[in-house]
């Protein structure tokens, strides 16, 4: 279970920088369209957030796995769900009168609410994580000197790649 959900999310995590930062979007969106292509890249914006929880939870006792994964399992749906309503623009509608502001505006509020939903579902596993490591000996010092060591080293790696 740990190997296949590590997969895919390397699988839309890779899609999901393809698409962002290469020439493959123009046939993305020839093939897709517009409205499509932005809902698939809003959808693959999860992937690198449960990519990151199935490296913190693949070397710990499965317990933490285990917890993750049944908050995952509930919050997903619901994260989805809300990704797929914001894509749609069905929160906003165009006004008139607007100045042209309008749209402008709509695309404000759906990052708002895309950026929010996905920032209560890692919150949400960090909690989940912690209860699931919480009840090993010494597992809150390990569970803090990872997350040191991870926000120490992402930002070195991304400024040696820069």
């Amino acid at each position: 279970m740990k190997n296949s959900l590590l997969g895919g999310n390397l699988l839309g995590t890779v899609l999901l920088i393809a698409i962002a930062y290469t020439d493959y979007v123009i046939i993305f969106r020839d093939v897709l369209g517009r409205e499509y292509l932005d809902l698939l890249f809003n959808l693959l914006l999860l992937c690198p957030i449960i990519l990151f929880f199935s490296l913190l939870t693949y070397k710990m006792p499965h317990r933490v796995f285990q917890s993750w994964r049944n908050y995952a399992r509930i919050a997903m749906p619901v994260v989805i769900s809300i990704i797929i309503l914001v894509s749609f623009d069905f929160l906003h509608s165009e006004t008139a009168g607007s100045l042209g502001w309008g749209s402008i505006f709509n695309y404000i509020v759906d990052a708002f609410f895309i950026t929010l939903t996905l920032t209560l579902f890692t919150l949400g596993s960090l909690i989940q994580v912690y209860r699931g490591y919480i009840d090993s000996p010494g597992g809150l010092l390990k569970l803090f000197g990872f997350l040191l060591l991870l926000g120490i080293g992402i930002p070195v790696i991304l400024l040696y790649t820069l």
